[in-house]
């Protein structure tokens, strides 16, 4: 070689890889279960060298979706979709659908808007 490293340009997003070599989704009660499942609420991604953990929660209208909430059981006939947030929010969310104390929702919630 001749000491220049090539340098590569990307025209837009699209062109970049996000490798991700596990992504786990999560029921109300903690299991495991797959993409397509409506009733998935929490989605943890893990890069292959498992230096990045990425965490999602389910939402609707920009708002965190509560499965014993308002929308509860229109999981399948509401457009929802998976929001990126902090660690910390992420575990308030899976708190509060462990326990169902309201107070981990409420701070799920607020972190949420702060992300």
């Amino acid at each position: 070689m001749s000491g220049k490293e090539e340098r590569i340009f990307l025209n837009d997003e699209s062109q970049i890889e996000f490798k991700f070599s596990k992504t786990v989704y999560l029921l109300v009660d903690g299991t495991e279960t797959k993409e397509s499942d409506p009733m998935a609420y929490l989605k943890k991604s893990v890069s292959p060298n498992r230096r990045e953990e990425s965490y999602y929660v389910k939402t609707h209208n920009s708002l965190i979706l509560d499965p014993w909430g308002v929308y509860a059981g229109r999981e399948t006939s509401i457009n929802t979709s998976f929001k990126k947030v902090s660690e910390d929010t992420y575990n308030y969310f899976a708190k509060y659908l462990k326990t169902k104390n309201s107070i981990h929702l409420t701070r799920a919630q607020r972190g949420f808007i702060n992300d």
